[in-house]
């Protein structure tokens, strides 16, 4: 089934959809309108999703032609894999929808305002794709409830922070399974996100070391994963504002040294410290003292 159509599901009721392992590469606009008003759940993943800016030379036919599209690439009509976009027309008549999967598809790009009108939406995943980029207004117009976004195993370079800049309602962001290799000075700074952000992953991408206050504006972060990096450097300050609030870091699979007690002894309420897998070779002396009563995870496995 590559194609959704208008008429396909025009007298069904549904609350929750799943279209799972269909080839499904395209949907015409019209194809949810009938569920506007009661679909709470769509799940779309392990298809061919990846949605084309209409033409008529595209779309004569309502179909995605892989052919054709290679075609168009090697004539100079395609510039950029950003051609290359989430389907939002037929899915921002969709006020009701909870919760939206787009998991295992072909996006490669995530364009402006592309979850329009979906003013209900508490979910969004769109892991396992091949997101490069994501414009600035992105997330423009989803609406003031979103509190969980998988943006895993993708291709992003570096931390979409501007893309964020409106979600104030965000308490869990996934990033891992990035090409993430690097964190900057303030990555965060200026973004109403920070007010809210409660879970962040970072794990298995291609950080090699944590800068003065790179989490300095989530004032409201308690877990922190950045498990599977390359990290070997941990500023002194990496971890300022966020030391009332992060009860739970991960660094497993790192190249760490040394346990980074420093940066780590104003974060008081810090319970679990995950530091497997590294290259440690010895524990000073009161290293640990500082974390007092709350640490109840240690994890040292696995180092030197």
């Amino acid at each position: 089934m590559p194609i959704i159509r208008n008429d396909l599901i025009s007298d069904l009721s549904a609350k929750h959809i799943i279209i799972h392992h269909c080839n499904l590469s395209h949907i015409e606009d019209s194809s949810f309108i009938h569920l506007r008003d009661r679909l709470e759940s769509l799940d779309m993943s392990h298809n061919a999703l990846s949605q084309v800016r209409q033409s008529p030379v595209l779309f004569r036919k309502h179909l995605f032609d892989r052919r054709l599209l290679r075609r168009q690439r090697q004539e100079g009509r395609i510039k950029t894999l950003k051609d290359m976009f989430v389907p939002s027309k037929p899915l921002e008549v969709l006020s009701s929808l909870v919760s939206l999967n787009l998991n295992f598809n072909n996006i490669e790009s995530i364009h402006a305002e592309a979850f329009k009108g979906l003013v209900s939406l508490l979910r969004l995943t769109v892991y396992g794709n091949k997101i490069k980029s994501i414009d600035s207004n992105a997330f423009l117009g989803i609406g003031g409830n979103i509190s969980r976004i998988n943006l895993g195993a993708n291709l992003l370079p570096s931390v979409p922070s501007q893309s964020l800049v409106n979600l104030t309602t965000l308490k869990k962001l996934q990033l891992h399974e990035n090409k993430i290799t690097a964190l900057q000075k303030h990555e965060f700074k200026g973004i109403f996100v920070a007010k809210s952000l409660d879970v962040l992953s970072l794990s298995t991408n291609l950080l090699r070391e944590l800068p003065e206050k790179a989490f300095q504006n989530l004032g409201a972060l308690n877990s922190l994963d950045l498990e599977g990096n390359s990290i070997s450097s941990i500023h002194q300050n990496a971890f300022e504002g966020i030391e009332d609030s992060l009860e739970w870091i991960t660094l497993g699979d790192n190249h760490l040294l040394t346990i980074p007690s420093f940066a780590l002894r104003n974060v008081t309420k810090l319970r679990q410290l995950d530091l497997r897998n590294n290259n440690i070779t010895r524990i000073t002396v009161n290293c640990l003292d500082h974390f007092g009563k709350n640490l109840k995870f240690l994890y040292l496995q696995e180092n030197k």
